[in-house]
């Protein structure tokens, strides 16, 4: 049986969500783009062309409480976490030139 726990926080005053799930602590890839005022396409083709990268165990799904009901989303671990941040950063140097 899976055991879930969802904690809320706040980052750049937004509300982003931490899953606990099997003692893993995911963030849900949608929260960080808000978060970050990043559009989630964008986000989501950096993972697609890196995905060698998020493969490692980095990349998820977690299930996620929304206005709708419960669904299943893409969320990342806290070294997934830290390696798409530094791929955000990239993306954005090249997108400036």
């Amino acid at each position: 049986m899976t055991d879930i726990h969802e904690i809320v926080d706040r980052f750049s005053d937004k509300d982003i969500r931490i899953i606990e799930q099997d003692g893993d602590f995911w963030i849900p890839v949608v929260d960080m783009a808000r978060a970050m005022n990043y559009d989630i396409d964008k986000l989501r083709k950096i993972i697609s062309r890196n995905i060698a990268v998020f493969s490692q165990g980095m990349l998820g799904e977690v299930t996620v409480s929304t206005p709708g009901g419960k669904q299943v989303a893409k969320a990342v671990n806290e070294v997934g976490f830290y390696s798409l941040i530094s791929k955000i950063s990239i993306n954005s140097i090249e997108d400036d030139n």
